[in-house]
């Protein structure tokens, strides 16, 4: 496949992660990753529109009672921060919301990195 129809592939990837039913279908995946049992700090993006949406993503891992942190991008430098639904959302380089207030995450910390 060429470089166009690997992109129109991932285009309608996308277009079909929005539907209802992934977030769930995206967890129950994660959930059967042996080492997602033994996490406590689990590292998720938060979507932009055109990506695949991890909100249901990022409940579902909050309600097992875990650790969720995002990247935040300070200059060059990408770093983990602790998210949850509490906090107020700022948008941050490149049109992607972070959390106004940054409590670091150790990237030693990490369990698992949803990307």
């Amino acid at each position: 496949m060429n470089k166009s129809g690997i992109r129109n592939l991932g285009r309608l990837l996308r277009t079909d992660a929005k539907k209802e039913g992934f977030g769930k279908a995206a967890y129950g995946f994660l959930s059967n990753v042996p080492e997602y049992k033994y996490a406590s700090v689990v590292m998720i993006y938060l979507s932009l529109d055109k990506e695949a949406p991890t909100g249901e993503i990022i409940k579902a891992v909050l309600a097992d009672g875990k650790k969720v942190c995002v990247p935040v991008t300070e200059g060059q430098r990408i770093t983990p921060c602790e998210f949850s639904f509490k906090e107020e959302l700022v948008k941050g380089n490149f049109g992607v919301m972070e959390p106004k207030t940054r409590k670091t995450v150790s990237e030693d910390e990490i369990d698992i990195c949803v990307i």
